[in-house]
């Protein structure tokens, strides 16, 4: 929620200093990149930090970071300290967005895991709304100034969120399993099973509970094995993919909107928009949510079929400019969906030991579209104000055909610990479920 308010507050930003403290374009363009830049490193980062020492302290570290440097933003005297205020914000972000869904995986049992999942990135777009919401309550006429206020009020969330991780977010028992802390284990499965008012396990049924102790944890290395290689440069590919597009077309609607007439320019109108906008994603991710569980279509092919229509949509924004409010709406919403499937795919196929640098890595390319998304978007309209749409249309046909190429899907898979054959996966989460932990396995081999 955190990262979506944030991202909303940005694009306003913008347009509220370029008045007050005379910013060029350039200063606009690095005030954006600096934020996907700083993601960039909390992503590369915080993978390896949340497999070596743990989900709970990295995510507490990046919610602390979040809260800090969004607060003292409010409290920048000049352009340069903002700029480095944002940048660190932007690495906070990067820290907490890999690390939360990683921790929220593998605390959830596998039936309607996925579904659950999707349903956490909508999250994100519940931030705009909210931010969007706080922007029309504290400062409704945009005056010089007051986006201080605003910045202040934004803070909060962030301050909520650390509060309610330090009293209740336990440990990963993924997480603690591989790393041989065997007692802490024990201990979350009894709570696990006291929360949810079943059974504690048995000390035989703990003594079951298999520890498997990895050293190499949190390895970029890791990613790159026999076993993963092939998902793991697909996944980087739409990682990658995904992001030029959703944020190329957040980036650029607005402006085509002015060029054919559709909008505003009435900043009183800014606020409305940006809701409709925001609320446009919420059928998408619902949708998306229920095809991941659906036996046939899971995330592989959800995600195939979202960026399809995404590319579809574009070519017809460009081809068809009569109905391009209709086509425009389509293509975010599939690229939408598609985002939100992408996270519980990277989550399940990775083992417990790289899964948070698996994510975080993805994270990171997905970081690269973005700082690319303004200068492609603006180079493109320069020339033709539908060019961008046909370039997203192709990047978008990529992407699908990367997700056809993914090995296989993860519907109903237990959560890995190890990238081979006959893996031991503790299926503690089955708590969630009303079912005592064990061990299960055979799992399946990754090609």
């Amino acid at each position: 929620m955190g990262e979506g308010a944030e991202m909303l507050v940005l694009s306003l930003l913008n347009n509220l200093l370029t008045k007050e403290w005379d910013l060029t374009a350039t200063s606009r363009g690095l005030l954006g990149s600096s934020v996907f830049f700083g993601f960039l490193l909390g992503s590369i980062g915080a993978g390896p930090a949340s497999d070596k020492y743990g989900r709970r302290i990295i995510l507490l570290i990046g919610i602390t970071c979040l809260f800090v440097f969004s607060l003292s933003s409010a409290f920048a005297p000049n352009f340069g300290v903002l700029l480095v205020f944002r940048s660190f914000l932007g690495v906070s972000m990067g820290i907490v967005s890999p690390v939360s869904a990683t921790l929220v995986t593998e605390l959830l049992p596998i039936r309607r895991r996925g579904a659950i999942l999707v349903l956490f990135g909508a999250f994100f777009t519940i931030g705009e709304m909210l931010a969007a919401l706080i922007t029309w309550l504290v400062m409704p006429q945009f005056e010089p100034g007051q986006w201080r206020l605003l910045l202040a009020v934004i803070s909060v969330p962030a301050a909520l969120s650390l509060i309610a991780c330090f009293l209740f977010a336990p440990e990963s028992p993924r997480f603690l399993a591989i790393s041989g802390q065997q007692e802490e284990l024990h201990a979350i499965l009894r709570r696990m099973a006291r929360v949810n008012n079943v059974p504690a396990p048995t000390a035989d049924e703990l003594r079951r509970c298999t520890v498997i102790v990895k050293e190499s944890r949190g390895s970029v290395a890791n990613l790159w094995t026999r076993y993963l290689r092939r998902t793991t440069g697909l996944l980087w590919l739409i990682w990658f993919v995904q992001s030029l597009v959703f944020y190329g077309l957040v980036y650029i609607l607005p402006s085509t909107f002015l060029h054919l007439g559709a909008a505003s320019e009435d900043k009183s109108d800014v606020i409305v928009q940006v809701l409709i906008s925001a609320a446009a994603e919420l059928p998408s991710t619902i949708a998306t949510a229920i095809t991941v569980e659906l036996p046939y279509i899971g995330r592989r092919h959800s995600m195939t079929f979202c960026m399809f229509g995404c590319s579809v949509s574009c070519l017809l924004c460009a081809v068809v400019p009569s109905s391009f409010v209709v086509w425009a709406a389509l293509a975010k919403n599939m690229i939408n969906g598609s985002f939100c499937v992408i996270y519980p795919y990277t989550l399940e196929v990775y083992p417990t030991s790289d899964r948070t640098t698996g994510i975080g890595s993805g994270s990171a390319c997905s970081r690269i579209g973005g700082i690319m998304t303004p200068f492609v978007s603006e180079a493109l309209a320069d020339s033709n104000v539908f060019a961008p749409y046909i370039f997203f249309s192709v990047f978008a046909l990529v992407g699908s055909l990367a997700s056809c190429l993914l090995p296989y899907d993860t519907i109903g898979n237990c959560l890995p610990f190890e990238d081979g054959d006959s893996e031991v996966l503790l299926t503690s989460t089955d708590h969630l479920s009303n079912k005592r932990p064990g061990i299960q396995h055979g799992a399946k081999r990754y090609e």
